[in-house]
């Protein structure tokens, strides 16, 4: 079997400056797991807008803010992945990730979501969901 190549990740610490050599190409799985979440949610409400404006729960101006902020997110998103394609991630990959979470949520705040499940996920975070709230929901099925 030929020997899975594993990348160097470089991570600047807040703390002291020093900087973290980490050879794991899990976490460049996860960035594009995240940024693919992320593109997913930022369809559906894209979606759910529309629908909104069609049933008269938002304004002509609500759906243009929306699809602005939406259709800025998606582009975002795009350019993240493009910036994982050149093999490495830095520290702004990460904050960036965190930007587009936060941008999120602010929309659903504004304008609601398509389902729950991504309010959750987006606002409290896919583990604690995975680990409390699934299995909360697993409990009150029986």
């Amino acid at each position: 079997m030929p020997k899975e190549k594993t990348k160097n990740v470089r991570i600047k610490t807040k703390k002291d400056n020093t900087i973290i050599d980490v050879k794991n190409p899990n976490i460049v799985k996860a960035v594009f797991e995240r940024t693919s979440f992320l593109r997913k949610v930022v369809q559906d409400t894209i979606v759910s807008v529309q629908t909104y404006k069609n049933l008269d729960v938002l304004s002509a101006n609500d759906l243009k803010q929306a699809l602005e902020t939406l259709q800025r997110l998606y582009f975002t998103i795009d350019e993240l992945d493009k910036k994982m394609n050149d093999n490495f991630v830095k520290e702004d990959v990460v904050k960036e990730l965190q930007s587009i979470n936060n941008e999120i949520s602010s929309v659903f705040r504004s304008y609601g979501s398509k389902n729950i499940d991504d309010l959750l996920f987006i606002s409290i975070g896919c583990d604690y969901v995975k680990e409390n709230i699934d299995s909360l929901y697993f409990i009150n099925e029986r």
